[in-house]
């Protein structure tokens, strides 16, 4: 299957694509042990990325080769109107500050509840769990009728995760908002499909912190 991967710029600036190493969505918690990497073709970038605002933190990575379909778990773009859930998942392996080894921990998956949509950003709270360094570009995501649907991609966290607070503030670009920029750059008939149907296949500041 041809897999367009929709990151975060943020995640992408200034860094050589050579240096890069992905590996298609598993459940397996230290992915590395489960798959090998893949090689990108190429990067699409928002030229209007404004890492201070944390707004159009968007990036499509195409890859060089067809990925076969037992390596990854699909997961569907939302429709344009897509309502969100109260409580969403979120999926990350970054950093963990309760770990003596920060990094140690692998994928991890969470609930957090959403709290406002605005300014094409999804916020969500949470008193225990939060994006930490490392989480950039991981999925925002619920389940429906045996499918996953993504309409967050993770782009900051309020205050940073390794301090204390009584809420962290999860932030995510909100992926309805970018669905025509999506499809124009993937060039695929099909994804345009999905974008418009909600067709997909089944599942088988100081304050702020940049992931």
């Amino acid at each position: 299957m041809l897999v367009p991967i929709i990151f975060s710029f943020n995640y992408t600036y200034n860094t050589l694509i050579d240096a890069w190493k992905i590996y298609i969505g598993s459940a397996c918690r230290f992915i590395e042990q489960c798959s090998k990497p893949q090689k990108i073709d190429r990067i699409y970038v928002r030229l209007d990325y404004d890492k201070c605002a944390h707004l159009n933190d968007l990036a499509i990575i195409d890859l060089r080769n067809k990925v076969p379909e037992i390596e990854g778990v699909p997961i569907c773009l939302p429709k344009k109107e897509e309502p969100l859930r109260l409580v969403l998942n979120a999926i990350g392996s970054g950093a963990d500050p309760s770990r003596r080894k920060a990094f140690s921990g692998g994928l991890q998956k969470t609930n957090l509840f959403k709290a406002v949509e605005k300014d094409k950003i999804i916020e969500t709270v949470d008193k225990i769990s939060a994006l930490c360094s490392g989480d950039s570009g991981g999925p925002l995501f619920f389940s429906q009728m045996g499918r996953y649907v993504q309409v967050g991609i993770a782009s900051a966290v309020s205050p940073p995760c390794e301090r204390s607070a009584e809420y962290m503030q999860n932030r995510y670009v909100d992926v309805r908002k970018y669905l025509g920029w999506i499809c124009k750059h993937t060039g695929k008939y099909i994804l345009c499909i999905i974008v418009i149907l909600g067709i997909c296949p089944k599942e088988d500041t100081d304050d702020e912190e940049d992931l």
